[in-house]
């Protein structure tokens, strides 16, 4: 299964909050804050009782102590019940920017950023990486004959199948409509053509039925390939993967097509 530890774009999900609460709980913080409180308002009534005359600690004293006793527990939980509504929201928000509600896997943006990231690592600890763009075959036909639903479920199950084939090193997206990408981090050219070569034979035979009626699925493959040797840019290696799908569709479809230099354009 993909490691979302490893997801740079949702590490922000963690806040400072979320630790603290995790660390000490609702009720420790609230005590945490009333004591704070308490011992401020201790410390304003003595500088108070120090400039102001005709005003005595002795005085003064419960009052500093009990006004806050009473008030910062509930003010404090109110506040804090309020920001945890706040981040749930944000959570919420930030989820559905980087997975995609259909197939489960980064969207487009939260695919880039992270491919982005690991290009980087490449550069600095010398991996070689491939990336993957899949696009299903003959997929408005899909649509156009069994309907969307339809189509939704296939988008479903091979979403989920390239979710279960990718490491805990690799990335998979969903890009957009019928197209996806993966990214192999740490792998060989040999490597990446074998192994993208069983997701295609895979996706071929997984059983999608349709009111015992079996839809069948195809997909194409273009690969890119960056070695430790090379400088990869990300929009780069993404083009060429892309230039190499266009070349398996308009060869036949259904098969698996390395990028080389002798192809130019689409």
């Amino acid at each position: 299964m993909q490691n979302t530890s490893k997801n740079n774009f949702t590490n922000t999900f963690d806040t400072k909050l979320r630790r603290l609460l995790r660390k000490f709980g609702r009720n420790t913080l609230v005590i945490f804050i009333t004591l704070i409180s308490i011992s401020i308002s201790i410390i304003l009534t003595i500088i108070a009782t120090l400039n102001i005359d005709g005003v005595t600690l002795k005085q003064s004293l419960p009052i500093a102590i009990t006004v806050p006793s009473l008030v910062a527990p509930f003010i404090s939980w109110a506040i804090i019940g309020l920001l945890i509504k706040l981040e749930d929201m944000e959570r919420e928000m930030r989820q559905l920017a980087t997975y995609d509600a259909l197939t489960t896997l980064l969207t487009r943006q939260a695919f880039y950023h992270d491919a982005q990231n690991w290009l980087n690592l490449t550069k600095r600890e010398q991996h070689n990486i491939a990336v993957i763009m899949i696009d299903i075959d003959n997929f408005k036909h899909i649509n156009d004959t069994y309907g969307h639903h339809t189509g939704d479920k296939v988008l479903n199950k091979i979403g989920l199948f390239l979710k279960e084939c990718t490491r805990e090193i690799d990335i998979a997206g969903r890009l957009g409509g019928e197209e996806f990408a993966i990214l192999f981090w740490n792998i060989s050219e040999k490597d990446s053509i074998t192994r993208t070569e069983a997701i295609r034979l895979a996706i071929e035979k997984l059983q999608i039925h349709v009111n015992e009626i079996k839809i069948p699925v195809t997909i194409s493959i273009g690969i890119s390939f960056c070695t430790k040797d090379t400088s990869c840019n990300l929009h780069h290696i993404l083009k060429k993967a892309d230039i190499a799908l266009y070349r398996a569709k308009n060869t036949g479809r259904n098969r698996v097509i390395l990028y080389d230099k002798s192809m130019k354009t689409l």
